[in-house]
């Protein structure tokens, strides 16, 4: 499957790699959930035997592998004052 949205590209191959491209940030990672974040967007990935084979944070190329369960978006983060004062 491969998703392109305003030049990010996801790739998922056979359930076993994910390949991203415009990833910032790797916020935290173990072998069951890898959080990053696209464009100050979050995304977490699930599975089990995660590992992170390449990020270049530099282009923002980044490749996982392991089994590969579920892919989460999440909108932008934005300031709680933000939100309290619409």
């Amino acid at each position: 499957m491969e998703i392109n949205n305003n030049c990010e590209r996801l790739l998922l191959e056979e359930q076993r790699k994910i390949s991203l491209t415009q990833v910032s940030s790797v916020d935290g990672f173990n072998e069951e959930i890898l959080r990053l974040t696209i464009k100050n967007k979050k995304v977490v990935i699930k599975g089990s035997g995660l590992k992170i084979a390449q990020f270049d944070k530099g282009n923002g190329n980044f490749i996982a592998e392991g089994n590969i369960y579920q892919i989460i978006f999440m909108g932008e983060k934005k300031p709680i004052m933000k939100k309290i004062f619409k």
